[in-house]
């Protein structure tokens, strides 16, 4: 379904700009954390070929390979590491990410607006979008994958329906182009988080499950791109995947894991889940875990999400920055439930009950994990 003429591009942009002076204007209201100071320190006293260097010289698996801190050294250096400056990128590949996700989100639901809501009012919004970390830019960078990959959906569906071949090569030169951003950020993901793998593997198998053979070539084309252009860090890839994950533990393990990461990303980790306030985040969560499983018009998001999560718990990967990952796929989820779930007052108010928990934690600031 194309995205209807409401909110207008001009619109879509206004209200980034809103979020992103409201983010910039709350910036100082939101401690420094302990990782930004490390970040920070690395990336303002290492140039990019002694990030580089140190990144391959380590034993173990970093958390994630060096695009991000690349670029934050390049824009310190641009900037003079002005101190009002620092946080400036994350914020703005966060409002950008959300930008693309909301054109993404808008292909399937004919509206950009439910997606734009969710994602201005979700409490773990200061969370991934101020602190200086490599989170706000990969919701970036999965945004542009998304938006390029329901791009490329939206133009091939339009080619197979075109009449005139005109239209048609018109379609197919728009499904080219959305594939090639597709490919570029792609790439960019899988420079910025090792679980972009998981996440493009999802996408590559519903690309083949939705366009069959027509899938094939592009899909190849892109894979070889991407596994030649992945060549010089999987030597850090490996020691992630031997030294980064978790594997073999227990299911009661992994219930509490998946429990309590479940709960944050739907409240921010503003409530810990043994304070009294998270009894309503809890039930507005399980409300929505039943309106999804009830909608069928968002199975798809419902079905990624979880896919996703599942993987993340049995990796053994989780914590709070982490979850930034499945952030594009639950605020898809959201959005397509506010759309399309009934009865839509039900769901709109366990929403409002969901994102009032994590404000309420953040507001009052008793009740943290």
């Amino acid at each position: 379904m194309n995205p209807s003429p409401a909110p207008s591009v001009r619109t879509l942009l206004l209200v980034l700009v809103l979020l992103a002076a409201a983010l910039g204007a709350a910036q100082d209201r939101i401690s420094v954390f302990e990782d930004e100071v490390i970040i920070l320190a690395t990336a303002g006293s290492m140039t990019a070929a002694e990030t580089i260097d140190a990144y391959r010289a380590a034993d173990t698996g970093l958390e994630h390979p060096p695009l991000f801190d690349l670029l934050l050294r390049g824009w310190m250096v641009l900037t003079g590491s002005a101190r009002g400056t620092l946080r400036l990128p994350s914020i703005l590949f966060y409002v950008a990410g959300l930008g693309l996700l909301a054109v993404a989100s808008g292909r399937r639901l004919g509206t950009r607006w439910p997606l734009l809501a969710v994602g201005a009012l979700w409490p773990c919004t200061p969370f991934f979008a101020v602190p200086v970390h490599w989170a706000a830019f990969a919701f970036f960078v999965t945004g542009g994958m998304l938006e390029g990959y329901t791009a490329w959906l939206s133009r091939t569906a339009a080619a197979s329906a075109a009449d005139p071949p005109a239209g048609a090569a018109h379609a197919t030169r728009g499904a080219g182009a959305a594939w090639v951003r597709l490919t570029l950020f792609s790439l960019a993901l899988v420079y910025t988080s090792y679980f972009g793998w998981a996440i493009l593997g999802l996408v590559g198998l519903h690309a083949v499950l939705t366009r069959g053979r027509g899938a094939l070539r592009p899909l190849l084309i892109s894979g070889g791109v991407l596994a030649a252009a992945y060549v010089p860090i999987v030597p850090e890839f490996l020691k992630e995947l031997g030294g980064g994950t978790r594997l073999g533990r227990s299911l009661f393990v992994m219930a509490a894991d998946a429990g309590y990461h479940g709960f944050v990303l739907g409240v921010s980790e503003a409530i810990a889940p043994w304070t009294w306030p998270a009894a309503f985040g809890g039930l507005a969560m399980l409300a929505l875990l039943v309106a999804a499983v009830r909608t069928r018009a968002v199975s798809a998001e419902l079905i990624a999400f979880l896919l996703l999560f599942a993987a993340g718990v049995g990796a053994g990967i989780l914590n709070g920055k982490r979850l930034v990952v499945f952030a594009p796929f639950w605020l898809m989820l959201l959005a397509g439930l506010v759309h399309h779930g009934r009865p839509r007052a039900a769901v709109i108010g366990a929403v409002v009950l969901l994102f009032a928990t994590g404000w309420f934690g953040l507001a009052s600031g008793n009740f943290w994990g």
